[in-house]
């Protein structure tokens, strides 16, 4: 379940980044709501997945390390995500 968990929020942030490239490469200003709302979504979906994977360390159902390993991929992912609208924030002129 948690490499499913891992490969769709993959899928998102990759998504999120085409976006943000799509934006860069065609200057377009009005990315910024859009790619706003994505990354909402993104962070709302990594929530769900942190609290379900602790709710399989709860049951014994994973090891310790691949719990550390799945936090570990889950802040990665974040941080992809909030680098990634920190560029469209600079390309659109917020920051």
């Amino acid at each position: 379940q948690g490499l499913k968990e891992l490969l769709d929020l993959h899928d998102r942030v990759a998504q999120y980044i085409l976006l943000i490239n799509q934006a860069v490469e065609t200057g377009n200003v009005d990315i910024l709501i859009k790619s706003q709302v994505q990354g909402t979504e993104i962070t709302r979906v990594m929530k769900e997945y942190r609290q379900a994977h602790l709710e399989r360390v709860g049951t014994g159902t994973t090891t310790p390390l691949k719990s550390i390993i799945f936090t570990d991929m889950l802040t990665s992912y974040r941080r992809i995500k909030d680098h990634a609208l920190n560029i469209v924030e600079v390309v659109t002129g917020e920051k």
